[in-house]
């Protein structure tokens, strides 16, 4: 009986899976854009555009006012990657089931790869987070900052849908007795 070799495709695709399943913050983000990525904007170093939400203002009475629709975008530039190069790989090891070598070699790869994604993300995210509640860095101790929170996303009129909440372990575990 032959050996039956792990592809880079294989290998590829269980990255690709297990990069998605430990993003926790990044899913959350709204990921529409155009095809510059597709076109060779996403590359390092490219620019690519991302597409903005329409915004709207409400009219009062019966005289109806006519609004332009335009479509607007914000810049992106790439220019950072990253990665986790690991060793070469023998023969042996290559022959092994693509979930032992997911087990073994891609998730802990893959694991600091997200964590790292995730750090320089909500860095960038909190840095512009102008509208808060509460105290920062100060893990709350009531439920009434979440209410205060959701308040402030009601007055802004953000999706429910698009709410989501980021909170570490520590956090999480104090707030089981409040």
């Amino acid at each position: 009986m032959s050996n039956t070799f792990l592809v880079i495709s294989d290998i590829t695709r269980e990255v690709q899976r297990v990069l998605h399943e430990k993003m926790t913050f990044c899913k959350t983000i709204n990921n529409q854009f155009d095809n510059m990525a597709e076109s060779g904007g996403g590359k390092n170093g490219g620019i690519m555009r991302i597409r903005t939400p329409s915004k709207y203002t409400v009219r009062s009475g019966r005289v109806m006012n006519i609004q332009d629709t335009t479509d607007t975008s914000e810049t992106l530039t790439v220019a950072t990657q990253t990665g986790c190069d690991l060793g070469n790989f023998t023969s042996a090891q290559m022959a092994n089931s693509i979930d032992d070598v997911s087990n073994r070699y891609i998730k802990p790869a893959v694991s600091v790869i997200a964590s790292d994604i995730e750090k320089t993300v909500l860095q960038g995210v909190t840095q512009d987070c102008y509208m808060t509640v509460g105290t920062a860095g100060t893990t709350p101790a009531s439920m009434t900052v979440w209410g205060n929170a959701q308040a402030k996303l009601n007055q802004q009129c953000v999706d429910p849908s698009d709410r989501s909440v980021q909170m570490s372990s520590v956090a999480m575990a104090s707030m089981v007795d409040a």
